[in-house]
């Protein structure tokens, strides 16, 4: 209220979002319509958004070098916004007119990445939540490494047109995953040292040069298990649509979405099963893996990026 910060009552309000969050995954494999999607979505950034307006902007920067509750909650916040847009973001390459959700999930990990750098060092050794820390980071991470692929932003105006700074993105990649290393070595935390591993092996396939024949890693990731990552031979199957709301280089990147977002979006088909295949990374989680195979995780079984 007035900008002065009730914790207890933030909390609330952010682990209601959490629970939505969670039922968007879900929604996702329920075939619900574009608009229906993108109105929960939307709605749910928005409460993200009036959260976030809720304190003063001075309760967003980083004070000191001593762990807080407040720097834990605002870290989630972040991760919470990536979590939201995160499925659209990924659609983007396949059909631009999803440029909304991609630029505010590009944002969102961007700012996840800086709070995880100030924030994992503070963590104590044996601290309940370090590997779920270190999870969420990794989304972030991997989400700026595909982002800023060369092979794709090479041959596409996703770089030089949504105001991203490529190579300072990949100082903070960089950064992120430094964080991590020293975090694994300090602690012996082994979700970090795998997140680590797994962040390295993609950079690596990322900057392999293209190939007729598919090319494939495999991943030990925290708190997942061993994943397979597959580079596929051929085009990336992207959809050549003209983007009205793509800005110009050097604009700000767009904070609400353009009149008509939903409606607009009614004819999207980036669920369709002809447009998924030819994707040239994806991330398969064995079948035998429990956590994944259980039903209630049923959404996360199969992530899919494109090249």
């Amino acid at each position: 209220m007035n900008g002065e910060v009730i914790l207890q009552s933030f909390i609330h309000r952010l682990f209601n979002i959490a629970s939505r969050v969670l039922e968007l995954d879900d929604i996702h494999t329920q075939k619900k319509s574009i608009p229906e999607l993108i109105n929960i979505v939307m709605a749910t950034d928005q409460e993200l958004q009036t959260l976030a307006q809720a304190p003063a902007k001075s309760w967003w920067q980083e004070h000191g070098s001593q762990m807080s509750k407040e720097a834990l909650f605002q870290y989630w916040h972040s991760y919470f916004t990536i979590r939201t847009h995160l499925r659209l973001a990924l659609a983007y390459e396949h059909d631009q007119r999803f440029l909304y959700n991609f630029m505010t999930c590009f944002s969102a990990c961007q700012e996840h990445a800086k709070r995880y750098i100030s924030l994992r060092p503070l963590l104590p050794a044996g601290f309940f939540a370090s590997s779920i820390v270190d999870l969420q980071a990794f989304t972030a991470i991997v989400f700026l490494l595909l982002a800023t692929d060369e092979s794709k932003t090479a041959s596409s105006s996703v770089a030089s047109r949504q105001n991203m700074n490529t190579q300072q993105t990949r100082g903070l990649v960089d950064q992120a995953v430094e964080t991590m290393e020293l975090a694994a070595k300090r602690t012996g935390n082994g979700s970090a040292r795998h997140g680590v591993d797994a962040i390295r092996s993609l950079s690596s396939l990322l900057r392999q040069p293209g190939s007729t024949e598919g090319q494939q890693v495999s991943l030990l990731l925290p708190l997942i298990g061993r994943i397979h990552v597959s580079r596929k031979a051929g085009g990336s199957g992207r959809q050549n649509q003209v983007d009205p709301y793509m800005p110009n280089q050097g604009e700000e990147a767009p904070r609400d979405p353009p009149d008509g977002y939903g409606a607009d979006l009614a004819g999207s088909n980036y669920m369709d099963p002809d447009l998924v295949n030819p994707l040239s990374y994806s991330m398969e989680i064995p079948e035998d893996y429990l956590f994944f195979t259980d039903q209630s995780f049923g959404a996360e079984q199969w992530l899919t990026w494109t090249n």
